[in-house]
């Protein structure tokens, strides 16, 4: 860590801090979240909000904070209008530059729509196990490798342990094989032989 970038951090936040505008933002938090102003949630929010505007103004200290908002506003379910005003309110901070502040409103939106793409896609993966055509079944591997693609994708967003991303992106090559085994097995035309498919390697994208 440099100290000069958070020295030189902590002048751009209070040059740019308004209090009247970072209230009126945990206000509306606090709203969204049905809770008093001076609950803990509101204060997790609070600081959160304040550790990115740190990251947003160049501190090397907090890098990695707007991952951290980001997952705080999906777990909360913290709705598009109120993310846009916390995205609005670290605006004032961030240089030309910098894409920390957009970077944080298209994370929490996507993490917040992939919980709610999951919830329905669960559903239909139980409902298609029901169905009996060759069909149905493929449908069904397809519909649990998308499940396990918005697990990796949602833990990719969130910057996480990269073991557990390549986890769940073998989980759905496995359904991708099994969907393709039953369009090979029972189709006499040959679309869904992909076998001439590559994957990357270190050595391909070098």
């Amino acid at each position: 860590m440099s100290d000069s970038t958070l020295y030189t951090a902590h002048a751009r936040y209070h040059e740019k801090f308004v209090n009247a505008i970072y209230r009126a933002l945990l206000d509306q938090i606090a709203a969204e979240l049905r809770v008093e102003r001076e609950s803990e949630k509101v204060a997790e929010a609070a600081n959160l909000v304040i550790d990115t505007a740190l990251e947003v103004c160049g501190s090397q200290a907090h890098a990695g904070a707007h991952i951290r908002l980001a997952i705080y506003c999906a777990s909360h379910a913290i709705t598009p209008p109120t993310t846009r005003a916390i995205a609005e309110y670290l605006y004032r901070f961030e240089p030309p530059w910098e894409s920390t502040a957009i970077d944080f409103e298209a994370t929490a939106k996507a993490l917040l729509s992939a919980r709610a793409a999951r919830y329905h896609l669960r559903d239909a993966v139980t409902l298609t196990s029901d169905i009996h055509s060759w069909q149905g079944r493929m449908a069904h591997e397809l519909l649990a490798a998308s499940d396990y693609l918005l697990l990796a994708a949602t833990h990719s967003l969130a910057q996480g342990d990269p073991t557990y991303t390549h986890e769940k992106l073998s989980f759905a090559l496995n359904r991708v094989t099994l969907a393709l085994y039953e369009g090979i097995l029972n189709s006499d035309a040959p679309l869904f032989d992909l076998s001439t498919h590559r994957f990357p390697t270190r050595r391909s994208v070098r």
